[in-house]
């Protein structure tokens, strides 16, 4: 083997030829690569089996004779996906992230206390929206 090869000779090739890694072949792989997880983002979070059936609350009479059974937490979206996520869709997935949450607990209410959408830093639109609520059992529902 030659001593002039830099990253790869040919097994028996005496020319010294370092590869190019932009290639097109290459920034195609990296096009994809770069765009399949931005793409991901566009879908809301699914919502998990068991999840249907967990109700969302927004008045704390509605959980007065509940079991409280732990604080859950949903969200979606970030400064890169969300950036590609309709709001439609960050909302959504955020709700199915805190009814997932709260069917993973045993619960079939979550109470919401608290919602925050985050804009993005550089003026675009919501990039983050976030739920934050207690899970309950409650008979007959």
């Amino acid at each position: 083997m030659s001593s002039s090869c830099f990253v790869f000779c040919p097994r028996g090739s005496d020319a010294a030829r370092p590869l190019n890694p932009l290639t097109e072949e290459n920034m195609k792989t990296i096009v994809l690569a770069l765009l399949i997880p931005a793409l991901a983002g566009c879908a809301a979070n699914p919502l998990n089996p068991g999840a249907e059936r967990v109700e969302i609350m927004t008045a704390s009479k509605e959980v007065k004779k509940c079991a409280y059974v732990g604080e859950v937490v949903g969200t979606q979206g970030n400064r890169f996906s969300g950036t590609f996520t309709s709001n439609a869709n960050l909302m959504l997935g955020a709700r199915n992230a805190i009814k997932n949450d709260a069917a993973r607990l045993g619960a079939n209410a979550v109470l919401i206390q608290q919602q925050q959408n985050a804009q993005h830093e550089l003026g675009g639109g919501t990039v983050n929206s976030t739920l934050i609520g207690k899970a309950y059992r409650c008979e007959a529902r």
